[in-house]
Protein backbone atom coordinates (compact mmCIF):
# COMPACT_ATOMS: atom_id res chain seq x y z
CA UNK A 1 0.00 0.00 0.00
CA UNK A 2 2.58 2.45 0.69
CA UNK A 3 4.65 2.08 -2.51
CA UNK A 4 1.30 2.44 -4.43
CA UNK A 5 0.70 5.75 -2.47
CA UNK A 6 4.11 6.63 -3.23
CA UNK A 7 3.75 6.13 -6.66
CA UNK A 8 1.04 8.23 -6.79
CA UNK A 9 2.94 10.94 -5.28
CA UNK A 10 5.70 10.61 -7.77
CA UNK A 11 3.81 10.67 -10.60
CA UNK A 12 1.33 13.87 -9.72
CA UNK A 13 5.14 15.62 -8.70
CA UNK A 14 6.48 14.67 -12.26
CA UNK A 15 3.31 15.76 -13.87
CA UNK A 16 2.40 19.17 -12.36
CA UNK A 17 5.78 20.37 -13.63
CA UNK A 18 4.30 22.91 -17.04
CA UNK A 19 7.82 23.49 -17.51
CA UNK A 20 10.22 20.96 -18.50
CA UNK A 21 14.29 22.76 -18.63
CA UNK A 22 16.21 20.53 -21.29
CA UNK A 23 19.46 20.31 -19.11
CA UNK A 24 18.13 20.97 -15.37
CA UNK A 25 17.56 24.22 -12.96
CA UNK A 26 20.96 24.46 -11.65
CA UNK A 27 24.00 25.46 -13.87
CA UNK A 28 27.88 25.34 -12.88
CA UNK A 29 29.49 28.14 -14.38
CA UNK A 30 32.80 26.42 -13.07
CA UNK A 31 35.69 28.73 -13.13
CA UNK A 32 35.17 32.15 -13.76
CA UNK A 33 38.17 35.57 -14.24
CA UNK A 34 37.04 38.41 -11.96
CA UNK A 35 35.87 40.75 -13.90
CA UNK A 36 34.32 38.98 -16.24
CA UNK A 37 30.85 37.95 -17.54
CA UNK A 38 29.52 35.00 -18.38
CA UNK A 39 26.22 34.15 -19.94
CA UNK A 40 23.80 30.90 -20.00
CA UNK A 41 20.61 29.96 -21.72
CA UNK A 42 18.42 28.10 -19.35
CA UNK A 43 15.96 26.42 -22.06
CA UNK A 44 12.55 25.04 -21.60
CA UNK A 45 9.77 23.99 -22.97
CA UNK A 46 6.18 24.74 -21.70
CA UNK A 47 4.60 21.37 -21.74
CA UNK A 48 0.83 22.46 -20.02
CA UNK A 49 -1.99 23.03 -22.94
CA UNK A 50 -2.07 26.51 -21.79
CA UNK A 51 0.09 29.82 -22.53
CA UNK A 52 2.17 30.85 -19.47
CA UNK A 53 2.82 33.83 -18.88
CA UNK A 54 6.04 35.39 -16.91
CA UNK A 55 4.94 37.91 -14.48
CA UNK A 56 8.46 38.50 -13.11
CA UNK A 57 11.88 37.52 -12.40
CA UNK A 58 14.10 38.56 -9.32
CA UNK A 59 18.04 37.83 -8.71
CA UNK A 60 19.60 37.50 -5.29
CA UNK A 61 22.10 40.58 -6.30
CA UNK A 62 22.82 42.89 -9.00
CA UNK A 63 25.90 40.75 -10.28
CA UNK A 64 22.88 39.12 -11.86
CA UNK A 65 20.37 39.46 -14.39
CA UNK A 66 18.02 37.91 -16.70
CA UNK A 67 16.63 37.86 -19.94
CA UNK A 68 12.94 36.37 -20.15
CA UNK A 69 9.85 35.77 -22.93
CA UNK A 70 6.88 37.58 -21.55
CA UNK A 71 4.56 34.65 -22.61
CA UNK A 72 5.26 30.75 -23.59
CA UNK A 73 2.45 29.11 -25.80
CA UNK A 74 1.18 25.47 -25.18
CA UNK A 75 4.05 23.29 -26.78
CA UNK A 76 6.46 26.10 -27.25
CA UNK A 77 10.10 25.75 -26.45
CA UNK A 78 11.98 29.22 -24.93
CA UNK A 79 15.18 30.57 -23.22
CA UNK A 80 15.72 32.60 -19.76
CA UNK A 81 19.10 34.01 -20.06
CA UNK A 82 21.36 34.72 -16.74
CA UNK A 83 23.87 36.65 -17.04
CA UNK A 84 26.88 37.18 -14.40
CA UNK A 85 29.24 39.82 -13.53
CA UNK A 86 32.22 38.06 -11.53
CA UNK A 87 33.23 41.75 -10.14
CA UNK A 88 36.18 42.12 -8.25
CA UNK A 89 36.38 39.63 -5.44
CA UNK A 90 37.53 36.37 -6.12
CA UNK A 91 35.64 33.08 -4.43
CA UNK A 92 32.57 30.88 -4.51
CA UNK A 93 29.33 31.70 -5.57
CA UNK A 94 25.70 30.87 -6.23
CA UNK A 95 23.12 33.30 -7.12
CA UNK A 96 19.51 31.87 -7.64
CA UNK A 97 16.96 33.10 -9.97
CA UNK A 98 13.08 33.09 -9.68
CA UNK A 99 10.42 33.39 -11.59
CA UNK A 100 7.05 34.11 -10.94
CA UNK A 101 4.40 32.34 -13.51
CA UNK A 102 0.71 32.43 -13.92
CA UNK A 103 1.07 28.77 -14.17
CA UNK A 104 0.34 25.92 -11.30
CA UNK A 105 4.36 26.75 -10.51
CA UNK A 106 3.87 29.99 -9.09
CA UNK A 107 7.57 30.18 -8.89
CA UNK A 108 10.41 28.22 -10.40
CA UNK A 109 14.00 28.73 -8.57
CA UNK A 110 16.86 28.35 -11.03
CA UNK A 111 20.07 28.32 -9.59
CA UNK A 112 23.94 29.54 -11.00
CA UNK A 113 27.16 28.77 -9.13
CA UNK A 114 30.80 28.51 -9.77
CA UNK A 115 34.22 29.96 -8.58
CA UNK A 116 35.49 33.14 -9.75
CA UNK A 117 39.48 33.22 -9.73
CA UNK A 118 42.27 36.00 -10.38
Amino acid sequence: MKSVVLLLFLGFVFVTSEFEFKDGKIHDFGKVKVNSEVTYDFEFKNTSKETIRILNLTTTCGCTVADYPKEVKAGEVAKIKAKYNSGGSPGVFKKYITVFTTGKEEFIKLTIHGEVIL
